[in-house]
């Protein structure tokens, strides 16, 4: 995508920032691995909710939790081992993480006086410079999208969406800039005197190659689908789909469920045994680590897991909760070294437990493939989600594809670092 524009007063343009080099970083603020991870960084890593380090210009550093991060490097582009210094950094028996998470978010750079206006659209946050500074990051839904939203400058905000929602989150984008200005005289009268009109630009290549070598999934042409206009054959642009219903509106709906499809399942296969894998997935206490949502904090719950019936408690964080809070974790599955699964059930707002499973499961199947690999499937499911109250706040799959790759991924990396 080379870009879109709003002109005028109110002007705004979107554009992708092609190929910027992202880094998941894990360590625990203070001990050693964040120590070692600073010495490559250049820059401590950020303590506080919202703060960033380092230079936005270049290589900056993002609070996603109290001990994940994200290192982006905008002057530079992905290229492989990237990651290499970081884990170099990490010698054996530091603890931390470092991965190379550079194709997993696109990087959108949405800027102009109306920038603002135009998220101000589909996200809770108060956008205001009192509030949401030059150098403030969050992590937040925009529109029903989880995305990291950067200030980057007064009139300049980033935002990182996974890869494969980046074409869902352009075409809200630039709906939203339309708004700013019309070229139908019948929406002249909700436009204040000398707004913008909404103008397309050029469109991107149909397939691109990253510098990695794998592929990424092209942004789609800037999705200003015109249609006539009633009054007097000129074009009005608007994203198909969209008639009658502002972005606004759609943000308002509630929960629900996709009644066409009741799971999802990712496969990878990681080169250590079974049982190795194993080990790491029966122990709650390391759950966040591989952890593609970002939701999962903490364990309450030291334990192994041994037996299905067995229940842990784990600390969350998520907009669509409110902020903070806890989940019971009950287990469904257990067959050592190739089978471990359990369903959620968040705690009362009183901090009462739940008494059961609210019908959302994660399963884990492990198949060795050979003595030293093992293929892992990760089926996330909500078949049996019957209670309306869940459904009133989420709507099912809240998890998307592309977090369960990534739960296999950073997976595969806490494995392989013991």
């Amino acid at each position: 995508m080379e870009g879109a524009a709003v002109t005028g007063a109110r002007a705004v343009t979107l554009r992708e920032h092609e190929f910027a080099v992202q880094i998941g970083l894990r360590a625990a603020p203070g001990e050693q691995g964040a120590t070692a991870l600073e010495s490559v960084l250049g820059v401590p890593p950020p303590t506080a909710h919202g703060q960033v380090t380092g230079d936005l210009d270049s290589l900056h550093v993002l609070r996603l939790s109290p001990d994940e991060f994200l290192a982006v490097d905008v002057s530079r582009r992905q290229e492989p081992g990237v990651e290499a210094p970081y884990r170099e950094a990490l010698e054996e028996g530091v603890p931390g993480q470092a991965v190379d998470l550079s194709a997993n978010r696109t990087v959108l750079v949405l800027e102009g006086p109306g920038a603002r206006e135009v998220l101000e659209k589909s996200v809770a946050l108060d956008l205001h410079p009192r509030v949401f500074g030059v150098g403030r990051a969050e992590a937040t839904p925009l529109s029903t999208i989880p995305v990291i939203l950067v200030r980057a400058g007064e009139q300049t905000w980033r935002i990182l969406p996974r890869a494969s929602f980046a074409d869902h989150m352009v075409r809200w984008l630039v709906d939203g800039m339309t708004e700013l200005g019309s070229a139908c005289p019948e929406e002249e009268s909700a436009r204040p005197l000398g707004a913008p009109r909404a103008r397309r630009l050029s469109s991107p290549p149909a397939r691109r190659e990253g510098p990695t070598g794998s592929v990424r999934r092209p942004l789609a042409p800037c999705p200003v689908a015109p249609r006539e206009c009633p009054r007097r054959g000129e074009q009005a642009v608007r994203p198909p789909g969209r008639r009658g219903v502002t972005s606004r509106a759609l943000t308002r709906q509630g929960g629900g469920m996709n009644t066409e499809q009741t799971h999802l399942t990712v496969t990878r296969t990681i080169d250590v045994p079974a049982k190795d894998v194993f080990a790491v997935l029966t122990l709650p206490a390391r759950h966040h680590e591989f952890d593609g949502s970002g939701f999962v904090r903490a364990a309450d719950d030291t334990e192994r897991i041994t037996a299905v019936g067995e229940k842990f408690v784990m600390n969350m964080h998520g907009d669509h909760m409110g902020g903070d809070y806890r989940t019971h974790n009950f287990v469904t599955a257990y067959d050592e070294n190739k089978m471990v699964g359990w369903k959620p059930a968040p705690e009362g707002e009183d901090g009462g437990a739940p008494e059961g499973p609210k019908g959302w499961e994660w399963l884990y199947e492990l198949t060795p493939q050979g003595s030293d690999a093992t293929e892992v499937s990760l089926t996330y499911s909500w078949s049996d989600v019957t209670d309306p109250e869940p459904l009133k706040q989420i709507r099912f799959p809240m998890i998307p594809e592309e977090d369960l790759e990534q739960s296999l991924n950073l997976l595969a990396a806490a494995v392989t670092k013991d």
